[in-house]
């Protein structure tokens, strides 16, 4: 579902699309699925399902502290994977090749966005406030510091 409680993903690929890849790039998109505590553990704002065709924005960048411009660049980062495929180098897959890079910095906003996300990355990640009260509702009660 690509509706999330602050942004709406479909609005912003199409924006995207338009300005950055000509409207030729047709995916799924999603914001990813809230477990727990272990949703924070993960250290991914994006992926993209190359054979789901499937952009999974992680939910933690649905939230009204996070601005717009940070979404779109994860989005277009995901979008860039769908126009640009993997390469094999040596015996490898390589993602981010320089031909990728360089439509990645296309996004007029990636500076800007990039320095947000190393700064409040750790934020972004934090175990929620309640972490033990989860941990206890799951019955992990009784552990130790």
């Amino acid at each position: 579902m690509s509706q999330g409680k602050v942004y709406h993903l479909e609005p912003i690929f199409h924006l995207l699309n338009q300005r950055y890849f000509a409207g030729k790039i047709g995916c799924k998109l999603e914001w990813g699925r809230v477990r727990a505590v272990r949703v924070r553990r993960v250290r991914q704002l994006g992926r993209y399902e190359r054979r789901a065709n499937r952009i999974v924005l992680n939910r933690v960048l649905d939230q009204p502290d996070v601005p717009v411009h940070v979404v779109e660049a994860v989005l277009h980062h995901e979008m860039c994977h769908a126009a640009v495929p993997p390469t094999r180098q040596r015996r490898r897959m390589l993602y981010h090749s320089p031909e990728f890079r360089a439509k990645e910095r296309e996004y007029e906003h990636y500076e800007a966005a990039r320095g947000w996300i190393k700064t409040s990355h750790k934020i972004l990640f934090q175990p929620p406030k309640n972490h033990l009260l989860v941990f206890n509702a799951l019955g992990f009660g009784g552990l130790k510091r």
